[in-house]
């Protein structure tokens, strides 16, 4: 038999069994399942896994379907057999027929091939496109083109980055490594036309890039991860208790030859001092004289050494969650120095995430007293956190909008905006999830940023994305092991998962959990993952006799809200009464609250009823909290 005889009768033998038509068939098939996936996973936001799940699937069901179809048709009553052998003269009489009859069937075959092909194509080019575009927050490596455009909104290519300082000499002065950072910084920024890198963002950058302090090279390469056009390299040597500082300040345009130079020397007492001759010696390489600008750094932080050794700290453990620790840090620096204005507008905002409000607030009237001590920055940082705190939400966002435009690196206006997006969007019928963006770029900051890593946790389990959720707690955790705090996280784990070891776990240890770690808990499990039962479970050990009077308040009124959640309103009731029995004047809040809820049925005699109760409320009957 010839060769070609031999492609005509297997050729003749693919058309009998139907091979072509089933070709052709799952082709054109698999090609619109590829499309409608796509559109589907784009619409629910599934994790890019899936979607390469089914495109391998319908990929690798093409050979499955025609091998299939080689060897198995259907009977008269749909059952599979094998495909009966060729009859004699079946095969010539296909091969012998009109090539009309004999392509039209190959052709089809070959366009569904064609089309499974391209759909394939597509349909990987567009997971690996996602992929790139995804925040990367588990490795939190940021493309170097993203940075730069943001960075790059620096006013006239005027932006300045500090990096940390060598230091060689006694353990006493090694925090002024990174201390140099934000004290030259603070002292560079608005000197003339310069805007200086924020602190936080380039010590972030540093560490993620693995670049060493004092080196120029070092320094080349972080003015272009923020795309500032000046960077400053310096060096500290201490010995017998005097230092001499040398530094040298950048321009990226140029050939890497300094143009500004100090050279100073001075013990730790004159750091001010010292800071002040060092910024006026590298500002002289300026052309237009910015130095004669340059205000004491004093004036915008202060003359105790003791109180910026203090904030320092506070800062560091602030960036690590530390909250409690910051807390105190930052106390420490106001009580060296009254008039620290900086140090009290940071503590405000540590203690806030502290739930310390009463801290909180005395702190920003301190900032306020003294916001005339604080560098413009600063002070815009400020008027837009009291708003924040005024509850005008909108406002706010603006401002934080507004910072950013000027200095698109000031990670902590990041770091607040998301705080109002993701706390008030929902009270202007906006998601909440809207601040992941901006939590993104918290990370891209600093990978390790304890309060963006709890609130990209709440997000995942929201979404019911467990690998993230885990990711993220567990990140968390590592940074923040007090178990007040990672009690809320893994209770969320437990619950988002479904997986009975771990909630029998985690409610194991609610019983001996502080007040704090019970009310995050509580909270986060009934509002993300929307985990009714486990948050009535949590909410239950709150409101135990044995708790406090103020954990006992929050107990009922969570365990009245998540029965209202079920539709059980006489349910509700009762643990309105059991609150009112005792703490009368919140049980009387949150029934008016309630009442004004619009799925809960009330008349309009029962609302002035309730009106008229809470007007006639004594505030000075209501027990004041210690907690």
């Amino acid at each position: 038999m010839s060769e070609i005889s031999v492609y005509q009768n297997f050729f003749a033998e693919l058309k009998r069994r139907k091979v072509f038509r089933v070709a052709a068939t799952y082709g054109a098939v698999g090609f619109v399942i590829l499309q409608v996936a796509e559109l589907i996973a784009d619409g629910l936001q599934l994790p890019l896994s899936i979607r390469t799940t089914i495109t391998i699937v319908v990929l690798l069901g093409f050979p499955v379907a025609t091998v299939l179809a080689w060897v198995l048709e259907r009977g008269p009553e749909g059952d599979l057999k094998r495909t009966a052998d060729a009859q004699s003269g079946e095969i010539e009489q296909i091969v012998f027929e009109s090539r009309s009859l004999r392509w039209p069937a190959g052709l089809a075959a070959f366009a569904g091939m064609a089309l499974l092909i391209a759909g394939g194509w597509w349909a990987f080019d567009r997971i690996g496109s996602d992929s790139a575009a995804e925040p990367k927050t588990e490795s939190a490596t940021v493309a170097a083109d993203d940075r730069s455009a943001d960075a790059a909104r620096l006013a006239g290519g005027t932006g300045v980055v500090i990096i940390p300082f060598a230091v060689q000499g006694s353990p006493d002065v090694a925090y002024l490594g990174e201390g140099m950072v934000s004290l030259l910084g603070t002292k560079l920024d608005g000197a003339g036309a310069l805007q200086s890198v924020d602190a936080r963002a380039v010590m972030h950058t540093m560490e993620r890039e693995g670049l060493e302090a004092g080196d120029a090279a070092a320094g080349a390469q972080a003015a272009t991860e923020f795309g500032a056009r000046y960077y400053v390299v310096g060096n500290l040597v201490e010995a017998g208790g005097r230092m001499q500082i040398t530094a040298a300040l950048y321009d990226a345009e140029r050939d890497g030859t300094p143009i500004g130079e100090a050279n100073i020397q001075g013990t730790e007492d004159e750091m001010f001092e010292l800071v002040d001759q060092l910024a006026a010696e590298l500002l002289s390489g300026l052309s237009g004289g910015p130095a004669a600008r340059v205000r004491r750094i004093a004036t915008v932080t202060t003359e105790s050494l003791p109180a910026l050794k203090a904030f320092f700290e506070g800062e560091e453990q602030f960036r690590r969650g530390q909250f409690a620790a910051s807390v105190a840090s930052f106390q420490r620096a106001v009580e060296e120095d009254s008039t620290f204005a900086l140090a009290h507008y940071r503590l405000s905002i540590v203690a806030e995430w502290a739930l310390l409000d009463a801290v909180s607030d005395a702190s920003a009237q301190n900032a306020i007293r003294w916001a005339d001590r604080l560098a413009p920055r600063d002070r815009r940082m400020l008027d837009a956190y009291l708003t924040r705190r005024r509850g005008d939400n909108l406002e706010a966002a603006q401002a934080y909008r507004s910072i950013l435009g000027s200095y698109p690196d000031e990670m902590e206006a990041w770091l607040d905006l998301s705080e109002v997006l993701f706390h008030a969007n929902p009270l202007y019928g906006r998601s909440f999830t809207e601040s992941r963006s901006t939590l993104d770029r918290v990370i891209e900051f600093d990978p390790n940023h304890s309060t963006a890593l709890i609130h990209l946790a709440r997000l995942a389990a929201f979404e019911g994305d467990n690998a993230r959720l885990d990711s993220m707690a567990a990140r968390f955790i590592a940074l923040n092991p007090d178990p007040g705090r990672t009690l809320e996280t893994e209770t969320l784990q437990a619950y988002t998962s479904g997986d009975a070891e771990r909630i029998s776990a985690v409610e194991a240890r609610m019983t001996s959990a502080n007040d704090v770690g019970l009310v995050l808990a509580v909270w986060s499990v009934a509002t993300y993952p929307h985990e009714i039962d486990g948050a009535e479970h949590v909410a239950s050990v709150l409101a135990a006799p044995d708790r406090s009077f103020e954990a006992r308040q929050l107990g009922n009124t969570w365990l009245a809200y998540l029965e209202l959640a079920r539709g059980k309103r006489i349910a509700a009731e009762r643990k309105l009464d059991e609150l009112t029995r005792i703490a009368p004047g919140v049980g009387l809040e949150v029934e008016a609250a309630v009442s004004t809820m619009p799925f809960v049925p009330v008349t309009e005699a029962e609302l002035s009823e309730i009106a008229d109760r809470l007007e006639a409320l004594d505030p000075s009957t209501i027990r004041p909290s210690g907690n």
